[in-house]
């Protein structure tokens, strides 16, 4: 935690949660480990994939824009969205720690990234 209160404390959390999951990765794939961890960067990729995406916009203000819409999500799908893509739980862990079944996940995930890419194009960002 830094000295001062960040601001916002959201941000901080969300940021410190990817680093940690990005550190995990690498540690994984270094040591020739299962891949199973860039699955869900692969899985956001397709919603978030575009050329001049980084030119347009800064980190911060996607992350924003992604906070809002994980704020729309019902409670189900905010747990199961951030426990695939901002802590890198399989499918199944984040089923089994939401209380859905592993195939009740993969159809919300979808529908959620689906959501998710119709969010983002209709707050102006091309995909």
């Amino acid at each position: 935690m830094p000295p001062e209160k960040p601001d916002p404390l959201g941000a901080y959390v969300c940021a410190a949660a990817r680093n940690l999951a990005l550190k995990r990765r690498r540690s994984a794939s270094a040591s020739k480990r299962s891949e199973d961890l860039a699955v869900p960067f692969e899985e956001l990729d397709q919603v978030l994939r575009s050329d001049d995406l980084e030119q347009r916009i800064s980190a911060r203000e996607l992350g924003d824009c992604i906070e809002r819409f994980v704020n729309t999500l019902d409670p189900v799908g905010k747990a199961l969205f951030v426990r695939r893509y901002y802590l890198c739980q399989t499918a199944a862990e984040a089923a089994e720690a939401v209380g859905v079944s592993e195939n009740n996940a993969f159809v919300k995930l979808s529908r959620i990234r689906k959501k998710l890419k119709n969010f983002l194009e209709k707050e102006g960002y091309v995909l």
